[in-house]
């Protein structure tokens, strides 16, 4: 656990009512509470029913319908994210006067907190990423766009391909503004993000997969690969003391032919090692 971690007092969960018994090694707790509010008819009617979950100093529940709502450890419900809210737009787009609102992103598939526990990442099935400031959740922190087949094609502009859901996501070192993404075709991409005044610019590179071979054009050839997939994605996690690599902003990848390391440099450069894995 990192020492920037924030440890919830155990006596704020409400306990559950199940006996303890001798043999158990850990004490489970049930969020009835929590469960009324997200799991309910009632509450998957009004938010949508729950498809992932992250814990840290607050409990975060992603719903069918874009949204996150965010619970403290007393199982109350401090914010309902995505709820009229729009997107941000990309300057450097030609349609930049497009946004779409998150709750139009489709389901949320992916989440994660920041090192400081302060920042959401969400990820969307859509191909849409945003993040939020949990202390300023009305509209969002930063938003990163999915790319249509013709802007793939006719540029060399890395993104997700808008429809592709992004099922991995997570913060890079201590920085809320870089983070990694990876979708359900074996693409993954490493976002930073930078502020000129009020304006805010994502910059995204791809670190692992490919675009589907019909995309290939004259301007960006593709070349005939093997469907592949991620099936594992994790930023190096923060020890109880400080460490050199916590500054190196790592990220470890695992697809079924390789393992891949990463390190995103402050100024943007990326160092990709990768690792063919062997049959047994």
């Amino acid at each position: 656990m990192s020492s920037l971690s924030v440890t919830p007092d155990v006596g704020d969960i409400t306990p559950d009512d199940s006996p303890n018994v001798p043999w158990e090694v850990v004490r489970w707790t049930k969020l009835r509470r929590i469960e009324k509010q997200a799991l309910s008819e009632i509450g998957k009617r009004k938010f949508g029913t729950a498809t992932v979950m992250t814990v840290s100093a607050v409990i975060a529940v992603g719903t069918t319908k874009g949204l996150v709502l965010i619970f403290d450890f007393r199982q109350n419900l401090k914010h309902v994210i995505g709820v009229n809210t729009k997107g941000l737009s990309h300057p450097s787009y030609e349609d930049s006067d497009v946004v779409r609102l998150a709750a139009q992103s489709g389901p949320v598939t992916a989440l994660a907190l920041s090192a400081d526990h302060t920042v959401l990442l969400c990820g969307h099935s859509m191909g849409e990423c945003f993040t939020w400031d949990l202390s300023k959740p009305a509209q969002p922190h930063s938003h990163t766009s999915a790319l249509t087949p013709e802007q793939i094609s006719q540029s060399k502009r890395d993104g997700h391909l808008t429809g592709t859901a992004i099922l991995h996501v997570d913060f890079l070192g201590l920085r809320h503004g870089a983070f990694v993404t990876a979708d359900e075709t074996g693409m993954a991409f490493v976002h930073t993000l930078s502020r000129k005044l009020i304006v805010a610019n994502v910059s995204t590179q791809r670190i692992l997969g490919r675009y589907p071979e019909q995309l290939g054009s004259t301007s960006r050839p593709i070349k005939p690969h093997k469907p592949s997939c991620v099936l594992g994605m994790r930023g190096l996690p923060f020890g109880s003391v400080k460490f050199i690599t916590d500054e190196m902003q790592l990220v470890a990848l695992l697809s079924p032919y390789k393992v891949s390391f990463a390190q995103a440099r402050p100024t943007g450069s990326l160092d990709v090692n990768r690792s063919s894995l062997l049959s047994p």
